[in-house]
């Protein structure tokens, strides 16, 4: 063979590293990118502004809030021939589509829309349309031929004429040729019955055929085009079709229709299958096309259906639809309530039962028109508007009394559900003249509500007017009682008991308005609070007198009785505000009726400011110190004796504590719930002897929180006790200090309770990961008895918090010390588990803890994800080392074998033990195999270095290189120049699986090589390829090496410590050291005890090649020649020539030179061994 040499053109660095098994986990990361919609920008306007378009040559153009859907349109006004323009890409040669909304705003000429390529005009489109038309919707098709931008230009003919422009869309033409489809994000249904696509539906059992409910029909649409022929005249019957729809999202509808004549239908959104409405509007104009509009939220659903609804018979009227549309929409939905002031001059908006006598009237409260109210009993006027769910609301009206006796009602009722969520009732007199009456109210999970004016009594007639629904402002609630300030304006969430005149009023206490209270006698203003059994509360409000010399009350009774909890009597002058408290228990009851009543009917008082809660809570011990000089705040239980003493903690009196057994001098104090409290107090021995106690119960006694024993033995003088508790979900406990010997008498003082924070205990950490004095000095000074597992007596790791299914105690033939080991086994587990032990440690002592640790190999049943160590008792973690927070050292990583070689090795730690008296021996982990032995905790002052040669002999070595070759027979590398196919020797090492580590088959340079490429995680995983030597032998190590990218990896020789392997030489894969080329490193070494030595790559980054690796006895050294086959050059295939060297020729390479800047690990390297021999070959 012939050695062949590369240029280097810098040093090898040898250096001395730390075998580091460090596990790592990926992060995985998700991304996501979504794209859609019309290719012109700002199409509908909603910006509010005009950007995205340009304005040519000074257009007036100005944004108008006169739209066809949404908010805003543009209007287009100015010079001739001018235009707003917007030039969208396009693709070549491909099919588009543009539509959009015109309505002539003044003028009768001409604008036009133009797609324009330069001054070449694609498609010209004239918008002509009339303003007895409205909003006309056009459409535009054109090819964009070469074109790969178009001018889309909405442009003046008529400089006198103004159009109003909205809902600009521009797609490409489906695949289907369907021009008027186009592709919307925020379009989910839309149909201009265009298609002979037909999906709508009818449900009307009284027309023969289809067509006699309805028909697709040429001539029906709004422009002569298709349209939906509604001809069907039976009332209450559907056309229907259903479509998907996105949960809790805001939509809006629109749709064109023409009635010739009154034929009552009205749009629907229902849920499917149900008569429940999400929104109706009313298509109520007749004689001319006219666009609708209505929003809603889709609340729970994904589809729903879209109805068309005979309101009333129809008879020989027909109604035409056309150019549906429904999108979604952001914002706030609009109520869609409309006409609650009647000025309109009908009942538009509204829907009329038969019965009901709803007329418009000109005796007006605000304009010219208002509604009369009367008919048949439960007759009513009704209108559904859209509300977000559980948001407030204020529906404002105005009555009059016309004629008759009697009331009428407003009720609010979800959607078409007949069940009234709220109820107002009407009724005034002819002397009240117009009078205004309000509710607030909370839509609760409801998106429609239906608004319900009543007739209740038939022979009475209202005129009503001004009617306003709205968001309201949010209402008082104090947890029991809303409004109970009437700042919503009105007596919203008060029950008017009995039809009294109570009445809104702006004479108030705070704020603007109370609530005044008149009518007949023991009728009353109610609300029901719901509240908990048996619990004290305090009502609280402020009244006032207006007129009479009576009384009125306050009566609270449990729902459903007729008992009064609390009756207190409302008798203030008229001068001021008085106010009123009342403390009162629940009892039984869960539901109370507060009930503002009248006593005296000829008595009218305003009430405001009303509040109810929980009484005043005592958060401290009262009179704890007893230096009232009595026992005041103590309740005495049960007739006991004790009495008030002179014999002080602190000041001057105590408490004696004495009488029959289990009873108790009480205090009950308020805490917060779940939260932790201290009760601190002194007790001292007066008479006899035995016990006592602090008990801290819940208030009623039922569940003992706390026990706290005061023994006469602990008490001959004054002792402090502190009683910590937990207040678990209560809001006041009680502190019974109680009798269990009736013969002991004792002294209690200066009592008191706080919230409880316990002293912050700081966390243990390592002071040394690894430490010379690595076992005890002997079996005495360790504090786990039986450590080596022999025996379990005595044992404090026999206990259930360690051992278990997958940690046991076996017997193993390769036992560091006898014959049984700990074996930690959770291949088939895979989340991690603790198992712990506790040791007893003195505070403020420095310890140290080591084991003997085997790691199994590598495998399927072993991952290696097993760590032992100490256990800080507080937070139950490994202590860390915090030189290798984050990396080597966590709350759940400490120990690891340093190899999975199934192979002894022994690792410590040191720790001091700060304020603790106990420490954790944990192992923890999942899917490994780890083997324990001779376990040992023990102050570090009883430690000694462990003898054993192989953790501390050294490899000596030296740069004195003779012979960089030998024979193959002399090489203890089998396959060192990668050349044997057949061989798996490479593939044996620890770690081949890891991927980092191949063979690269070639047939340049050196041939098949070696080849480190970095893994994705970089982590330092370490491959090992292990090779015997023999003990005390000198042996020299050569390689060829090619650094192909530049990182951290290395490769390293190993000796064989049993507890941490060390390098004794390190070549980092580092271009800025040893160039692009190939170099060969040589170094001598004598293997003193050890009878193997291994040869590590470690990845941690970069590429390398490596071959014609050699280890052989240093007396075997001859001079060598390794083929070396040159990369063709450019010039080379250029003339043939390769400047006088054949492929496969070789060179000799010269005699070896001595590089500095390499260094040699291991504690018996010379200090003159400053370099590493290497050899080059020079590149011609």
């Amino acid at each position: 063979m012939k050695l062949h040499i590369k240029r280097a053109k810098v040093g090898l660095s040898i250096l001395l590293t730390l075998c580091l098994c460090i596990v790592t986990f990926p992060v995985v990361g998700v991304f996501a990118d979504n794209t859609g919609g019309s290719l012109i920008q700002n199409g509908d306007f909603e910006t509010g502004d005009l950007s995205e378009w340009l304005n040519e040559w000074g257009l007036s153009s100005a944004i108008s809030t006169d739209a066809h859907s949404g908010s805003y349109s543009m209007k287009v006004e100015g010079g001739q021939w001018n235009a707003m323009a917007q030039n969208p890409a396009v693709e070549a040669n491909t099919e588009y589509t543009i539509t959009f909304w015109a309505k002539r705003a003044e003028g009768d000429g001409i604008h036009h829309l133009w797609i324009k390529n330069g001054d070449t005009t694609i498609k010209d489109t004239t918008i002509d349309c009339v303003a007895a038309d409205g909003w006309k919707k056009y459409e535009a098709a054109f090819n964009s031929g070469s074109c790969t931008e178009v001018s889309v230009r909405f442009g003046i003919e008529d400089a006198s004429s103004v159009f109003l422009i909205d809902d600009v869309v521009m797609a490409k033409k489906t695949a289907s040729g369907d021009d008027s489809v186009i592709t919307d994000p925020n379009v989910v249904f839309s149909d201009d019955f265009e298609s002979n696509a037909n999906t709508w539906q009818q449900n009307c059992n009284q027309c023969a055929t289809q067509q006699d409910m309805f028909s697709i029909a040429s001539g029906a649409g709004r422009n002569g085009s298709k349209g939906l022929l509604y001809t069907c005249g039976h009332k209450w019957k559907r056309v229907f079709t259903e479509f998907s729809v996105e949960a809790n999202t805001n939509y809006e509808v629109s749709f064109d229709y023409y009635a010739p004549s009154e034929a009552e239908v009205y749009l629907a959104i229902r849920k499917p299958n149900t008569t429940n409405e999400l929104l109706t509007v009313n298509a109520n104009e007749i004689g001319e096309w006219t666009t609708a509009t209505g929003t809603f939220n889709s609340g729970e659903q994904t589809s729903v259906w879209l109805c068309f609804i005979t309101g009333s018979d129809i008879g020989a009227g027909n109604k035409q639809i056309d150019n549906i549309v429904v999108r979604k929409i952001d914002g706030a939905l609009d109520s869609n309530f409309e006409n609650g002031d009647f000025e309109t001059g009908d009942m538009s908006g509204w829907t009329v039962m038969d019965a009901c006598q709803a007329n418009i009237v000109e005796d007006a409260h605000g304009g010219d028109y208002a509604v009369s109210l009367a008919g048949t009993e439960w007759q009513s006027f009704s209108q559904k508007v859209n509300v977000e769910s559980n948001k407030l609301y204020k529906i404002t009206f105005w009555a009059k009394f016309q004629e008759g006796a009697g009331e009428h009602a407003l009720f609010v009722k979800p959607g078409d559900v007949n069940e009234n969520l709220y109820s107002l009732q009407i009724k005034s007199s002819a002397a009240d003249g117009w009078k205004q009456y309000s509710l607030q109210l909370d839509s609760k999970e409801n998106t429609v509500l239906n608004l319900v004016f009543c007739v209740v009594a038939p022979t009475a007639v209202y005129l009503i007017d001004d009617i306003t629904f709205q968001v309201a402002d949010a209402m008082s609630y104090d947890g029991y009682l809303k409004n109970g300030d009437f700042e919503s304006g009105d007596l919203s969430e008060w029950l008017n008991e009995w039809n009294l005149n109570s009445a809104i009023s702006t004479d108030a206490h705070g704020g603007s308005y109370s609530m005044k209270v008149e009518g007949g006698q023991w009728n009353a203003m109610v609300q029901n609070p719901t509240v908990k059994a048996n619990t004290d509360y305090t009502l609280s409000f402020w009244a006032k007198r207006v007129s009479g010399a009576g009384i009125h009350n306050l009566w609270i009774k449990g729902m459903g009785s007729n008992d009064n909890i609390v009756e207190l009597a409302i008798d203030c002058t008229a001068e001021d505000w008085t106010k009123y408290e009342a403390t009162f228990n629940s009892g039984s009851f869960t539901q109370l009726t507060v009930r503002f009543g009248v006593n005296d009917k000829d008595s009218v008082f305003l009430i405001d400011d009303v509040v109810m809660g929980l009484p005043a809570v005592v958060t401290e011990v009262v009179n704890g110190d007893f230096e009232t000089g009595d026992l005041s705040s103590w309740i005495n239980e049960w007739n006991m004796t004790s009495a008030i003493s002179e014999d002080a903690h602190g000041g001057s009196y105590s408490m004696k504590v004495e009488g029959g057994q289990w009873n108790a001098m009480v205090q009950y104090v308020g805490v917060e719930p779940d939260t932790d409290y201290v009760v601190t107090f002194w007790a001292k021995i007066a008479e006899g002897s035995g016990t006592h106690h602090l008990w801290i119960k819940n208030e009623t006694g039922t569940d003992q929180i706390s026990d706290t024993f005061i023994k006469s033995s602990d008490a001959a003088e004054w002792t402090e006790y502190k009683a910590i508790f937990n207040s678990k979900d209560y809001e006041k406990v009680a502190l019974r200090f109680g009798v269990e010997d009736e013969s002991a008498k004792f002294l209690i003082d200066d009592v008191t309770i706080a919230k409880y924070v316990a002293p912050v205990v700081e966390s243990l950490t390592l002071n040394s990961f690894g430490v010379s004095a690595n076992r005890p000095k002997d079996a005495a000074s360790n504090l786990v008895a039986n450590g080596g597992f022999e025996s379990d007596e005595n044992a404090l790791w026999n206990a259930d918090t360690f051992l278990g299914d997958t940690l046991s105690v076996v017997e193993h033939d390769d036992a560091r010390e006898g014959s049984k080991v700990l074996y930690f086994n959770t291949a088939e587990v895979t989340a991690p588990e603790w198992h712990i032990f506790w040791v007893d440690v003195e505070p403020n002592t420095a310890y140290t803890f080591s084991a003997w640790v085997k790691g199994a190999f590598f495998s399927e049943e072993n991952d290696g994800r097993a760590t032992f160590g100490v256990v800080d008792p507080d937070n139950k973690q490994f202590m860390i080392y915090k030189p290798l927070e984050w990396r080597s050292s966590t709350g759940t990583l400490q120990l690891v074998p340093p190899a999975w070689d199934n192979e002894w090795h022994l690792r410590s730690v040191a720790f001091n033990s700060g304020e603790k008296t106990q420490v954790g021996i944990a192992v923890y982990g999942y899917s490994s195999q780890m083997y324990l032995d001779d376990i040992a905790l023990y102050k570090s002052e009883n430690g000694v270095a462990y003898s054993n040669p192989f953790t501390t002999e050294s490899i000596r070595t030296n740069i004195n290189v003779e012979h960089a070759g030998c024979t193959d027979e002399d090489n203890l590398i089998e396959n060192g120049s990668l050349s044997e196919a057949d061989s798996d020797f490479w593939q044996t090492g620890l770690g081949w699986d890891n991927g980092f580590v191949s063979v690269l088959e070639r047939d340049v340079e050196y041939g098949n090589s070696l080849q480190y490429t970095a893994s994705e995680k970089s982590a330092g995983t370490h491959y090992i390829k292990w090779i015997d030597v023999e003990p005390n032998t000198d042996y020299t190590f050569s390689m060829n090496i090619l650094i192909q990218e530049s990182g951290h990896g290395y490769l390293a020789l190993l000796d064989d410590k049993i507890t941490v392997p060390t390098a004794f030489m390190q070549v980092n894969f580092d271009q800025d050291l040893y160039g692009t080329e190939w170099t060969t490193a040589m170094i001598n070494f004598n293997s003193g005890i050890y009878s193997r030595i291994g040869i590590a790559i470690v990845d941690k980054g970069g590429q390398a090649l490596l071959d014609n690796i050699r280890i052989f006895e240093s007396a075997n050294g001859i001079d060598v020649e390794d083929t070396f086959v040159e990369v063709p050059s450019a010039d080379d295939e250029n003339d043939g020539s390769n400047d006088g060297q054949d492929d496969g020729s070789t060179v000799s390479p010269p005699t070896g030179v001595g590089i500095g800047g390499l260094l040699i690990a291991g504690a018996a390297a010379s200090a003159s061994a400053a370099s590493l021999r290497l050899s080059r070959k020079k590149r011609k």
